[in-house]
């Protein structure tokens, strides 16, 4: 699989993207975590966009209340 590369500009859009959809599909996302290195910029973006506190230790709460954020997607 090819890499995309984005500008910051794109990033901004999808991620708003995702949470449009995240507010509509997921009730019950109590708390945000972005894997270190990818997935911490857009999990940030994530908390500040949706008012979700983000959080460094996901392993403190119910798995089903946390949102897990990685910029990989690849299978």
């Amino acid at each position: 699989m090819d890499k995309i590369f984005l500008e910051w500009d794109s990033l901004e859009d999808l991620v708003a993207l995702i949470a449009h959809g995240i507010k509509d599909h997921f009730i019950g996302i109590n708390y945000i975590h972005g894997l270190q290195r990818g997935g911490m910029i857009p999990g940030v973006m994530l908390s500040h966009i949706l008012n979700i506190p983000y959080t460094s230790n996901p392993e403190l709460f119910n798995p089903s209340e946390v949102l897990i954020v990685d910029d990989i997607c690849d299978s």
